[in-house]
């Protein structure tokens, strides 16, 4: 029902696998799994990740396999929409924690493309990516699975959008959903223990007095 008031929505499984998984288990389990979770586990196998592998499949079939029919009618192939979207993500995550206002536009339709995994800028934002995911793997069941649970929900909530879709290729509110997690690991970071009161302060006026002069700045030209 979600996928059908947006498309997105097919995102929602994903989203309550990572809410479960990370949020609301606890952050140790014993060898002996009780009842209740074992019929979680089960819930979520059925209701949850069976939908996100439909989902995978849907959008492998549907766009990869049949590619050149589907990117006819755009000025990129899936090869380069791959290769761009890489460098595009990055600058998705730059922009939640760095907000830049001349990179804030409701049109952004001149965005270079990535012809060649060998661009030194294209295979940079290949391995980061890359190591984004490999990071939040190994991290999911240590003391830093919060950062785990961060990079794990960002990747997905660009899963759409940002892969193999024939969409335009850079729009700033693909990235609402996707910033919420690392958004709070950052608080929660900030408002840990270890770190000085002075510290704390400083970071959140930066980041406040940052991102009031953006969306000032932002509103006039979007009020245009």
């Amino acid at each position: 029902l979600a996928t059908l008031c947006k498309e997105n929505g097919a995102l929602l499984p994903g989203y309550v696998i990572l809410l479960e998984k990370y949020v609301l288990s606890p952050s140790t389990r014993s060898e002996l799994e009780s009842d209740g979770e074992r019929r979680t586990r089960k819930f979520l196998n059925l209701f949850c990740l069976a939908p996100c592998v439909l989902v995978v499949g849907y959008l492998v079939i549907g766009n990869v396999l049949h590619s050149d029919a589907v990117f006819r009618s755009r000025e990129f192939s899936l090869e380069q929409r791959l290769l761009t979207e890489s460098r595009i993500v990055l600058q998705y995550l730059r922009l939640i924690f760095l907000p830049v206002r001349s990179e804030l536009t409701p049109f952004y339709d001149d965005f270079r493309l990535s012809n060649s995994l060998f661009e030194w800028e294209t295979f940079f934002a290949v391995v980061i990516c890359s190591s984004c995911l490999l990071l939040a793997w190994y991290l999911r069941s240590s003391k830093f699975r919060l950062l785990s649970f961060a990079l794990f929900w960002f990747f997905w909530g660009h899963i759409t959008e940002s892969t193999v879709v024939p969409l335009e290729l850079y729009f700033e509110h693909r990235n609402y959903l996707p910033a919420l997690a690392p958004l709070l690991t950052a608080v929660a970071m900030l408002f840990h223990p270890a770190v000085g009161v002075r510290l704390r302060v400083a970071m959140l006026g930066l980041m406040m007095a940052t991102s009031t002069f953006v969306l000032r700045e932002t509103a006039m030209l979007w009020s245009d």
